[in-house]
């Protein structure tokens, strides 16, 4: 036995047998109140509360106030009993860093956090580096508006977690927001991992539903032919979502109708299929993909005023096609008011630009 394992074993035993503190063990055996604390109270194993889950570490965070505020132990006391070191104890009690206990805490679901969750679950991934101690989520995409609304949203929601969060401009051309928060990063992976959760977090139907919408859904507007009457129509519809997750494919056919919005899901892109893209690529489709649709123009009327798009330009086309339709019904001179309006260019609909005489 070495001579700090004999000082250890003497100092454990002065605790035990004689009741003493630390501090009057320091004294005694000339060795640092830290030392002689962490071998009295901790035995050296004290739990990494950052890689703990968030239910986990405020668990932890409330009990040790408690301790604090009820019984008046020290720091080393309180680690000893929850196994998580002194110092972290310290930053609980006196307030040093405790940015992340304060605002999980005071953090509550609220309408702009139901838009982040729509956004993120369309178009967000998640950031991780272990490394860096890194955690969070990241949109990218391709119209600032909806990275501008992400970001608003990201700011209210929440508010005093980190900084302000900016859209920036990345390399490829696409707008993203980065939010640096291990507490998001944590919810969005409980979510992956059991989606029921997902129904505690979104207090906003409507939010949630324009998150989702701008992020992967779109007006659908078409020439269409109507065999009954030998005629083409100017026929309107409106993806709200597709996506491989049944999952969110069934949650947002709930919300629609806790709004009184009909619509129906179906299989656009079967497993296997291959799909050409913009740029000539062509990709195969690991899963079965779904969409809600919704097709009754009063429903699409009704989704425009309750939800809408905040990328201004589907919300424009959305609101052109119904005022169209409002004026003109949906053949003859409709077809033709659209097509003075838009033109198809890659098989979408594009609105002509418009000019003013000076």
């Amino acid at each position: 036995m070495n001579r700090e394992e004999a000082i250890k074993k003497q100092a454990i035993k002065l605790h035990e047998e004689h009741k003493l503190g630390y501090i009057k063990i320091s004294k005694i055996l000339n060795v640092p109140k830290g030392t002689v604390a962490r071998w009295i109270y901790c035995n050296n194993k004290f739990v990494k509360v950052k890689e703990l889950p968030v239910e986990e570490r405020l668990k932890l965070y409330h009990e040790a106030i408690k301790l604090r505020k009820e019984f008046g132990l020290s720091s080393w006391k309180i680690g000893a009993k929850l196994g998580v070191s002194p110092q972290t104890v310290d930053k609980w009690i006196y307030g040093k860093n405790k940015t992340c206990y304060r605002n999980v805490t005071k953090f509550k679901p609220n309408r702009e956090f139901s838009y982040i969750v729509g956004a993120f679950l369309g178009d967000g991934k998640f950031i991780r580096s272990i490394r860096n101690r890194e955690f969070g989520i990241e949109l990218k995409v391709k119209d600032k508006d909806f990275a501008e609304e992400f970001a608003r949203c990201c700011n209210i929601a929440l508010d005093g977690i980190k900084r302000n969060y900016d859209v920036w401009l990345a390399n490829d051309g696409r707008y993203k927001v980065r939010v640096r928060s291990k507490l998001l990063y944590q919810i969005f992976k409980k979510i992956r991992e059991n989606f029921d959760e997902i129904k505690n977090l979104v207090l906003s139907p409507e939010d949630f539903l324009r998150g989702l919408a701008d992020a992967e859904g779109s007006p659908l507007i078409s020439v269409a032919y109507d065999s009954r009457n030998e005629k083409e129509y100017l026929k309107l519809r409106v993806r709200v979502v597709s996506n491989n997750n049944l999952g969110i494919i069934n949650f947002c056919g709930t919300l629609l109708r806790s709004l009184n919005l009909k619509s129906t899901s179906k299989i656009c892109v079967k497993k296997g299929s291959k799909t050409k893209l913009p740029d000539g690529r062509e990709i195969t489709s690991l899963h079965d993909t779904y969409e809600v649709i919704i097709q009754r123009f009063d429903d699409v009327k009704r989704f425009a005023k309750l939800v809408g798009f905040a990328i201004q330009r589907k919300q424009e086309k959305l609101e052109d096609a119904i005022n169209t339709i409002e004026k003109y019904g949906t053949h003859g001179k409709a077809i033709q008011a659209w097509k003075e309006l838009y033109e198809k260019i890659n098989n979408r609909w594009v609105k002509r630009p418009t000019f003013q005489l000076c």
